[in-house]
């Protein structure tokens, strides 16, 4: 693992007080072996920590700045897997946008295969197909609705999609979101 430390810019008209100073809370940075090495934001340490799942996941190198991660909201779900294990997490929600090629774990992962809103809808009403629970719980919930309005934003059909224009967006509907628990 690296050392580096990565710093993010944010613009801080688009929060208040409150969250910058929760942003800036200090992490302890660990290395392979679990030894501290430093410290970092938390701002930076889930941006780090997404770039390191999407390549140790899906096999995607980190050939692109943090700052490219969409911050747009995080979930705090709870999931029952069978009679002895569940998930209860806090996870944080990213857009990314990328054409990149994947190199799965198949430790990690079972499958992955590029599909459309449409396509990913079918696959969702098909008993045989299985999800995580907090994909489902994303899906289900936000994933569709921000499907659209990305592709709303988007001037022309030629352009590349960007992740960050979905921010403002997101921040209008947190407002009257509330918070999303399943059990």
């Amino acid at each position: 693992m690296s050392s580096t430390t990565h710093t993010i810019t944010l613009d801080p008209s688009k929060y208040d007080q409150q969250q910058i100073n929760l942003m800036e809370e200090r992490l302890i940075l660990l290395d392979d072996d679990d030894r501290a090495i430093g410290e970092g934001s938390k701002k930076d340490c889930v941006r780090q920590a997404a770039a390191r799942e999407l390549t140790h996941e899906l096999g995607i190198p980190h050939t692109y700045p943090l700052d490219d991660f969409a911050y747009l909201t995080r979930i705090h779900y709870y999931a029952p897997s069978d009679k002895i294990w569940a998930e209860h997490e806090i996870d944080y929600i990213f857009f990314l946008t990328l054409d990149p090629k994947t190199n799965i774990n198949p430790n990690e992962v079972s499958d992955v295969k590029w599909v459309s809103k449409a396509d990913l809808e079918e696959f969702f009403k098909d008993p045989s197909s299985t999800f995580t629970p907090w994909f489902r719980l994303i899906a289900e919930s936000f994933l569709y609705k921000w499907w659209d309005a990305l592709l709303a934003l988007r001037k022309d059909q030629s352009q590349p999609l960007d992740a960050k224009a979905l921010i403002a967006e997101v921040e209008k509907e947190k407002a009257t979101m509330g918070s999303i628990i399943r059990m």
